[in-house]
This record gives C-alpha cells, structure tokens and sequence, in this order.
C-alpha cells in the first residue's frame, strides 16, 4: 500500500509540474513561431530596400568588396530576431544556461555588427581620400593616396577589434612601430 502512495503522488507531481509548466512551453512556442516569421519579414524587408536604394549595386560596382551585401544585412537582420526570439522563449521557461548562451551570441553579433561598420565607414573613407589625393595629380599624389588609403583601413580595423573582444594592444604597439621606424 505503501509503494502504490509513493507511486500515486509521485504520478500526481509530475502531472502537476507539467500543468504549471504547460502555459509557459506554450508561450515559448509561440514567440518561437512569431519570431520565426518576423524574422523572415524583417530580413526580406532589409534586403528589398538595399536592393532599391542601390546601395548593394553601389558596391558590387566598385568591385572593392566582392559580396552580396543585401543579402548579407537580410540574413543577420533574420538572425538577430531569431535570437531575440530564442531568448525570450528562454526567458519564459526560465533556462539559465540557454538564456546566458543566447546574451553572449546576440552581445557578439551586435559587436560584429559594429565592428563591420567602423571597417566599412573606415573603407569607404580611405577609398574617397585616395581618390581625392590621386586625382590632384600633385608629384607624390599617388603614393601619398596609397599611404592614406593604408593608414586608415589600419587605423579603422585597429578602432574595430574591441568591438569584438580582441585587445587591440598588439596592433596599437604595431602601429608605433611603424610611425617610429
């Protein structure tokens, strides 16, 4: 008699945890499903609007960066969505670990995020500065545009590594080297 008690309220807590549980898994669900599709709507949003400001033929144009940028943008544009999903799903089922995991993926994109575009706004600055300096036709005006060019992509990708947890100790001290030599 004694086992069949253990048994029955042993049955009856786990049925009790999965009635208390039950509400919040299909909370979960949902914003995984509505992430889901928000995240496919948001990433076709971003790609059709690169694609009609032309920034993305403005850049294949150029042949500087050989990428599909608008496609680029619309999948991390899904991606964080996504992840923004998963983590308030985790959050709702309360799962410490999966909910750490998820901050520290969304914290490193957003830092790629910014990385890439203190690179990208560094890139097009050297560029329009050699372009400027080259066309001078000055004695010198094309190394010196080189030389710009060189030093700030440098300087750029050096601003851009902490954004992405590299200590840029190594590059900054590189750096001097350089200018001291």
């Amino acid at each position: 008699m004694a086992v069949e008690n253990i048994i029955s309220d042993l049955v009856s807590s786990v049925w009790n945890s999965f009635l208390l549980l039950l509400p919040n898994l299909i909370g979960a669900v949902l914003i995984l499903i509505l992430g889901l599709i928000a995240g496919k709507v948001l990433g076709g949003i971003a790609k059709g609007v690169l694609i009609h400001t032309g920034l993305d033929n403005w850049i294949s144009k150029e042949k500087h960066i050989p990428i599909d940028l608008a496609t680029v943008i619309a999948g991390l544009t899904s991606w964080v969505v996504y992840l923004l999903a998963i983590q308030e799903a985790t959050n709702i089922l309360n799962i410490l670990t999966l909910q750490m995991f998820v901050a520290e993926a969304l914290g490193f994109i957003f830092g790629v995020i910014r990385a890439t575009a203190i690179v990208v706004v560094g890139y097009s600055l050297a560029m329009y500065l050699k372009d400027a300096i080259k066309s001078s036709r000055n004695i010198y005006s094309d190394m010196l545009g080189k030389t710009m060019f060189v030093v700030i992509s440098y300087l750029s990708i050096a601003l851009a590594l902490p954004s992405i947890g590299i200590d840029a100790t190594v590059v900054n001290n590189l750096l001097l080297v350089i200018v001291a030599s």
